[in-house]
């Protein structure tokens, strides 16, 4: 158990992280949604590579203690291509950068419902699974809406982020107590 203790202790700060950065955006979005769609290219490609590099460094670090750790891996290999893709073609229509992140809301969304059903169930469970059908939520409506109104992109975009971002730290905070309750009780156990 001291193992599991030491690697949530180790790892939480990654998820406070990539929610603070994705709260950040949604904020930006939402008080400035002003900027040009050039620079929430720039702003949206930054962000999606930080959460794909902290993802995959994440699920490889945990690949001993979950079981889905490859869902993850795979969703921030996406983040990392997409965003890759983005910055070298900053020529591309706005539509096609509009379209390519609801899919990879979709695809994250998805793997994340799918990590939702194969953990135990846990608290973390729930926020993963919330997590995955808000980001399938937003992609569905980023496809339908993909620049019916460049303001309406950036606010669905603005409010997804900073409720994600909430969600993310609220799901590092379960993380870690959960790790601490666990312990707590094995601990009571063996004395017993």
């Amino acid at each position: 158990m001291s193992e599991l203790k030491s690697f949530a202790r180790q790892m939480w700060w990654v998820y406070v992280l990539q929610g603070l950065v994705t709260l950040t955006l949604g904020l930006v979005a939402l008080f400035w949604p002003g900027l040009t769609l050039l620079t929430l290219l720039y702003v949206v490609a930054a962000y999606a590579i930080i959460i794909g590099i902290t993802d995959i460094v994440f699920s490889v670090s945990s690949m001993k203690a979950n079981r889905s750790w490859w869902l993850m891996a795979l969703g921030g290999v996406v983040l990392v291509g997409v965003s890759a893709f983005l910055l070298r073609n900053l020529d591309v229509a706005l539509q096609t950068f509009a379209i390519l992140i609801g899919v990879v809301f979709v695809v994250r969304g998805t793997l994340e419902i799918v990590a939702a059903a194969l953990v135990e169930s846990t608290g973390n469970r729930v926020l993963t699974f919330a997590m995955g059908v808000l980001s399938v939520i937003a992609g569905i409506v980023i496809w339908v809406y993909p620049l019916g109104g460049s303001l309406s992109f950036v606010w669905v975009l603005g409010l997804f982020a900073v409720i994600r971002g909430a969600i993310d730290i609220a799901s590092a905070s379960a993380l870690y107590h959960e790790v601490e309750n666990v312990e707590g009780k094995v601990k009571k156990a063996l004395r017993s």
